[in-house]
């Protein structure tokens, strides 16, 4: 909720990029820190379709 009167404020979608950056002291067995894969579908299950102020700590506002 916004302190002052703005057409943002009702519930409404955006578009996003996400950069991840993966670091290991050691690769796994198939020679990767971790498998895109795995990354794009955790990144996806907690984001994918949800209310962002729900599940984020901040404000993902700009």
């Amino acid at each position: 909720m916004l302190s002052y009167e703005s057409k943002c404020e009702d519930l409404h979608g955006h578009n996003w990029i996400v950069k991840i950056y993966c670091k290991s002291e050691a690769l796994n067995q198939d020679g990767m820190v971790t498998d895109f894969t795995l990354i794009k579908k955790k990144i996806s299950s907690a984001l994918d379709h949800k209310n962002l102020n729900d599940v984020l700590p901040m404000n993902p506002t700009a």
